[in-house]
């Protein structure tokens, strides 16, 4: 597959190497609640806008180098903390990337190198894949239409954002010393629809049985992520 940018390999690697699942969804939403309290000038930038096709309001834009070839810089926000996760994700594993780097990158190269697969649901990863869909499109706009994108500061030392993302990813939400103030970490709960867990707290759900195939699968994979199922049984009445 193709190769992802040099930050993003790295934070991909150390949440690849979370073993339980909603740990790591925890720790991406660790990252995308300290990387809000440490940039929040990035959420009010103008060149931020609406993804579609996530399952929060997200909102993603690009600022580059004074060279527009080399740096790039993601801004943006999200309204929910996963969400948010991912785009800080995006923001920190392009630091220092060239453009080339955005233009091809990969967002399912991204789901398989972080463990994003088993640990997020679908929707969740589509949100990831519009959030890279959506700055490539502005990135490819800023070039046809021939207008200048806004530029950045002189660029930090090699990787500021990176070196503290793995801090926060690796050692929870204490981060001595880093660039980030530390949030708590998020509830269990919080992940419950966004997160393949492997279990349900015991949490009491709804599933509705019919007979048929489809509800009795729905069943056995409530019981396998440990929640206690409440049958609602449907019984149709046909003319006699």
């Amino acid at each position: 597959g193709r190769a992802l940018p040099e930050a993003m390999e790295r934070l991909a690697g150390a949440l690849r190497e979370i073993p339980r699942q909603d740990e790591r969804a925890q720790a991406l939403v660790r990252l995308g609640d300290h990387w809000a309290a440490s940039e929040p000038a990035l959420a009010q930038a103008a060149e931020a806008q609406r993804v579609p096709g996530c399952v929060a309001v997200v909102h993603a834009g690009l600022q580059l180098s004074p060279d527009q070839g080399s740096i790039v810089q993601v801004v943006g926000s999200a309204d929910a903390r996963l969400s948010r996760g991912l785009l800080a994700f995006i923001a920190v594993g392009l630091e220092h990337a060239r453009v080339e780097e955005l233009e091809t990158l990969d967002a399912r190269a991204i789901s398989a190198a972080a463990g994003f697969f088993q640990a997020l649901t679908p929707s969740r990863t589509n949100g990831l894949a519009s959030i890279v869909a959506t700055l490539q499109e502005q990135l490819k706009a800023m070039r046809v239409n021939g207008t200048a994108p806004s530029t950045v500061a002189e660029p930090e030392p090699p990787l500021r954002l990176l070196d503290t993302a793995l801090q926060v990813v690796r050692q929870g939400g204490g981060v001595s010393g880093g660039a980030w103030a530390a949030t708590p970490a998020p509830p269990a709960r919080d992940l419950a629809q966004n997160v393949w867990t492997g279990s349900g707290g015991g949490e009491e759900v709804a599933v509705l049985l019919s007979g048929g195939v489809d509800s009795s699968v729905a069943l056995e994979l409530a019981l396998q992520q440990g929640y206690r199922p409440r049958a609602f049984y449907l019984k149709i009445w046909l003319p006699g």
